[in-house]
């Protein structure tokens, strides 16, 4: 499933309740790609806590879900809150969640990223973040990094692959 904000959404609401995305395979997003475009505003997609993403694998990113939110210089203020069970999915990065994130050069609001009462079990990713990976990057004195937080979690028993002996993951990773 893929959603996506164009340059000119604003003020949508998108629930997914009660769902369960299993057994996908994809390039991207492989139970769910949602992406936010540049310029878009106050939008907001809820993830329910009963709803599961199992047995998905994407080749490179965002094995359960992948998040993708542009640049923007408005006033983004788009929020996306995950309470969800993700077990048994892969990625190369993000083995039960993606996040990439740009800068909003003169935003005065940012994109939030909550995740809250969610599990990440046996996930598993092949460089970095196999239970959650987030990506953002922001220039010098411009702008404002995705706002991003989790409560009240399990992350248990997720594994890195690393493709070669020199690489650095984590189960949680975060770039800038």
């Amino acid at each position: 499933l893929a959603i996506v904000f164009g340059v000119t959404s604003a003020d949508n609401i998108i629930q997914i309740t009660s769902c369960s995305f299993l057994n996908n395979s994809a390039l991207f997003g492989a139970g769910l790609a949602i992406v936010v475009s540049s310029n878009a505003t106050s939008n907001q997609v809820v993830i329910s806590q009963s709803s599961q993403f199992s047995f998905n694998s994407a080749t490179q990113a965002g094995g359960g879900i992948l998040l993708v939110l542009s640049t923007s210089d408005g006033l983004p203020n788009n929020s996306i809150t995950v309470s969800a069970s993700f077990v048994s999915n892969s990625a190369s990065l993000g083995g039960a969640m993606a996040c990439f994130s740009g800068y909003q050069m003169y935003a005065t609001q940012q994109n939030s990223l909550t995740i809250t009462q969610s599990s990440f079990i046996a996930n598993m990713a092949y460089r970095g973040g196999s239970a959650l990976s987030i990506v953002t990057w922001t220039k010098v004195n411009r702008g404002y990094p995705l706002v991003a937080s989790m409560d009240q979690s399990n992350v248990t028993s997720n594994t890195i692959s690393a493709l070669s002996p020199s690489s650095t993951s984590s189960v949680v990773g975060l770039g800038t």
